[in-house]
């Protein structure tokens, strides 16, 4: 009796068995009841961009003094800075737009003579560099006029940046995603087939380029005059899989 059991297990456990594999591979034939729909679908990138002239710009500029004591060239530098600081304060500059940017003091030495054992300091030199954020992009060049009538002894360059850069990056966004549209429309039609719903979008990112430093040379030759800052270019990029229909 209890083997008769046993065998009728084992008999619907094969056709269960059987059942089962019948129904997972009619499954893998058709990849639509399978629930895969990344094999119907296309994935494509879209980019977008957006060009906006830059409304600020940072001025790097720095004081240089050396003299044989270090007490006499911080004195120095000092005097000169505070004629700086106030230059720009004529100019109607927020003190919180002026941020010092490096301060240092070197030894200078002598150069060394052959059998001399450790070359002795002639000299110290201290430089403050400072860096001014400038609002009023048309003032620039008759700022850089008075940086250096009050004692600027070296301009590193300028930066332009865009203040607010996020309503530009949803600009972009949005042209990214409709080059992505565009692509997959153009790859469909040339399938054969229909884009459907949107199953992923992931954005790569979103960039604004990075700021344009204008050297010294340039920033002397164009000191008299406004200075152009040009455009810069904020920029998306975006993956999105569309369903075939």
């Amino acid at each position: 009796m209890l083997g008769g059991t046993v065998v009728r297990s084992l008999v619907l456990l094969t056709r269960l068995s059987a059942l089962g594999f019948a129904v997972v591979l009619f499954a893998a034939m058709n990849p639509t009841l399978a629930g895969d729909e990344t094999q119907r679908s296309i994935r494509v990138q879209g980019a977008g961009g957006i060009d906006a002239r830059p409304n600020q710009a940072v001025v790097l500029a720095a004081v240089v003094d050396q003299e044989a004591r270090a007490g006499d060239a911080l004195e120095a530098n000092s005097r000169k800075m505070g004629g700086v600081l106030k230059k720009l304060t004529e100019f109607a500059v927020a003190e919180t737009d002026i941020r010092t940017r490096g301060f240092s003091v070197t030894p200078i030495f002598e150069r060394r003579q052959a059998g001399t054992a450790t070359p002795r300091i002639i000299a110290y030199r201290v430089v403050n560099r400072i860096e001014v954020k400038v609002r009023a992009l048309g003032r620039i060049g008759a700022l850089l006029d008075a940086l250096i009538a009050a004692g600027t002894d070296r301009l590193d360059g300028i930066q332009f940046s865009i203040t607010e850069p996020a309503p530009l990056a949803d600009k972009a966004r949005l042209r990214a995603m409709a080059d992505a549209r565009r692509k997959a429309e153009l790859y469909a039609q040339a399938a054969g087939v229909r884009v459907g719903r949107v199953l992923e979008i992931a954005e790569q990112g979103v960039s604004v380029a990075r700021p344009r430093l204008m050297q010294a040379t340039e920033m002397r030759a164009r000191a008299a005059v406004p200075v152009s800052p040009g455009e810069q270019r904020v920029s998306a990029n975006v993956t999105v899989v569309y369903e075939i229909e």
